[in-house]
């Protein structure tokens, strides 16, 4: 049989999956702020607000330099993955927090860990 295909098998059930990681909800995301900032996380009232020629004001539903994505942006994802994409399975790796690790916390990482479980859910 080596090289035929067998037509008495069944065929392998097939499952519609996604796999996403590395969120990084931003609690602290403000729309307008500055996007493109110097600091390693932008698109927060901490970062400014666009004043010069060049500078990049955060959208509503994120920022494309340093700016991690507001809590909506996620949300709007996972409406989109279950209405549309209609997934078997999701696979989440993590990677759920702000990527400003000079001050997070044990109770950061824990919120906002639940905060996408919830989201998920």
């Amino acid at each position: 049989m080596y090289g035929k295909i067998r037509t008495d098998q069944k065929k392998r059930q097939s499952l519609r999956a996604v796999h996403f990681s590395d969120v990084h909800l931003d609690n602290d995301y403000k729309a307008g702020t500055l996007a493109n900032c110097t600091e390693i996380l932008c698109c927060r009232e901490e970062a400014g607000w666009p004043i010069e020629d060049g500078d990049i004001p955060a959208g509503e539903w994120g920022g494309m330099d340093r700016c991690d994505i507001p809590p909506k942006t996620y949300q709007s994802m996972l409406d989109y993955i279950v209405h549309e994409i209609k997934p078997d399975i999701i696979f989440w790796t993590g990677d759920n927090s702000a990527h400003d690790i000079w001050k997070n916390t044990s109770d950061e990482e824990i919120g906002y860990t639940l905060q996408t479980t919830q989201m998920l859910k």
